[in-house]
């Protein structure tokens, strides 16, 4: 067991696109986050007040002849009085938009890392030929099969995390130099680790997924069309011609996992008193919460169960 673990996570190290994958994370961050510092820096609050005070004073806002009396004609005079330091705010980074705005914001890139780790970890020894090898070291296919989907997972849970800390602490390096933590929220790095890994999770989630359609299908890249496909045509199209099929998708209880906010119906009812005056109205939940991680969990046991019958049934050469 210990030998096959230790096998398995050798071989998703050596896996190319992991690799890839991470040198791609840090890149985009690194220049993404690059390209905020200088536009902070270049279009700070102080240099957007200089720009306007100094267009004020050539008379490009309001001629000098069109003054009002008091300032007898002088630009120097009305430029201050009107072109105040304290009406500009800069295109800082601000600390208190990472949690909202920037780490869920991210959530499915996260997520589709996991999609590709997964599949890859899956599906790579069958395209290579090697799982017939695999199997002649240790033919306890269940015991091959429940390791190999132990390390998906391990792997993408330690790479998703890696990758949103290292968004946070590039983030944090941003707002140092050219943004500001005025505004931030008490506890708000609480916030950022719930966040976190509840991105992590459903990385790890639709890792499993991709891990069971990959063993199914024998590719990685059947893996991702298959999973792509489902994304557009079930959940894209026929969600929306079958509402009522909504709360049983994998997308929408994603959505709802990360965001910690149910799906609600988009119809609206009211409420009436006893007069018949309408006296309120709400949204009824289609999609709790807690619901959303149940349909997740459904999504896990019965892919991966079918992947383990599948495996253990099916010819390998």
């Amino acid at each position: 067991m210990i030998g096959l673990l230790r096998a398995e996570l050798l071989r998703a190290w050596s896996r190319r696109v992991v690799r890839v994958l991470a040198i791609g994370v840090i890149v985009g961050i690194v220049v993404s986050m690059g390209i905020a510092t200088f536009n902070g820096l270049r279009d700070s609050a102080d240099a957007r007040y200089q720009r306007t005070l100094e267009a004020c004073l050539r008379g490009e806002f309001t001629p000098a002849d069109s003054l009002p009396p008091r300032y007898h004609g002088s630009l120097a005079a009305y430029c201050p009085d009107h072109v105040r330091r304290g009406d500009f705010a800069g295109a800082q980074i601000r600390w208190a938009d990472l949690p909202d705005g920037i780490a869920s914001g991210t959530s499915s890139i996260i997520v589709l890392l996991g999609v590709l780790i997964g599949a890859t970890l899956a599906g790579a020894d069958w395209t290579a030929g090697t799982m017939g090898t695999l199997l002649t070291w240790e033919p306890r296919r269940t015991r091959v099969h429940l390791v190999r989907l132990l390390v998906a997972v391990a792997v993408v849970l330690v790479f998703t995390i890696g990758a949103q800390v290292f968004l946070v602490l590039a983030y944090r390096v941003a707002v140092a130099i050219a943004g500001t933590t005025d505004g931030t929220p008490p506890g708000i790095v609480g916030h950022l680790a719930g966040i976190i890994s509840r991105v992590a999770a459903i990385a790890a989630v639709f890792a499993i997924v991709a891990h069971a359609v990959a063993t199914l299908g024998r590719s990685t890249v059947a893996a991702v069309g298959i999973l792509f496909g489902y994304l557009v045509v079930v959940e894209g199209f026929v969600a929306g011609l079958w509402r009522a099929i909504q709360p049983r998708l994998l997308i929408r209880a994603a959505e709802v996992a990360i965001s910690q906010q149910p799906l609600l119906d988009q119809g609206v009812t009211a409420v009436r008193g006893p007069n018949g005056a309408i006296v309120g109205q709400f949204q009824s939940v289609v999609l709790s919460v807690s619901g959303a991680w149940v349909v997740l969990g459904v999504w896990v046991v019965v892919l991966s169960a079918v992947a383990l019958l599948a495996f253990r049934a099916r010819d390998v050469s």
